[in-house]
């Protein structure tokens, strides 16, 4: 397979419940790409809480990328490429993207764009009217990637992520 292409009917979207396998594989991700990483109890917590939205971005077992090994025992034959979490408020009709990440060999081949998409669509179908999230103002593929897909700058955040580390936070009104 070409890392600059992908089939995308090697990869399964999941919003289920997910086996100990998936969360562990979605803590070594937390661990190697956030400068906060969630503990496996927050893990745990975040899944079973029905106030909570996420994605999995599964490859089909037998697929290879780029030199990456993936391990392939999990139930279903999966393992993750990515993630994408959501806290939701239904009062306000408010969805809170907390994290997304897509593995460093999967980058740059839409994606991130297509768990958000498919986010999007899913919370618009639970009523939802609003998306928010804040992102490292230096990480430029993540701010465009989130103009593309209709967000728009509100806020700027000094020293979000820690000293000299900045936010910008985005919305999106997805329900016209």
């Amino acid at each position: 397979m070409s890392m600059t292409h992908v089939e995308t009917r090697h990869f399964v979207l999941k919003d289920r419940l997910l086996d100990d396998f998936f969360l562990v594989q979605l803590e070594a991700l937390d661990n190697s790409f956030f400068p906060n990483p969630w503990s496996h109890r927050a893990w745990e917590d975040f899944v079973k809480n029905p106030s909570n939205y996420y994605l999995v971005l599964a490859l089909a077992e037998g697929r290879q990328t780029g030199g990456e090994v993936f391990p392939h025992d999990s139930a279903e034959g999966e393992v993750l490429v990515g993630y994408s979490l959501f806290l939701l408020s239904e009062p306000e009709s408010l969805a809170h993207l907390l994290k997304i990440v897509v593995r460093p060999s999967w980058r740059q081949m839409g994606l991130g764009k297509r768990m958000i998409h498919e986010g999007i669509q899913t919370l618009l179908g639970k009523e939802f009217e609003r998306i928010f999230l804040e992102v490292e103002e230096n990480n430029i593929d993540a701010v465009n990637l989130y103009q593309t897909l209709g967000f728009r700058r509100l806020h700027y955040s000094k020293h979000f992520y820690g000293p000299g580390r900045h936010a910008v936070i985005m919305d999106n009104k997805i329900k016209p």
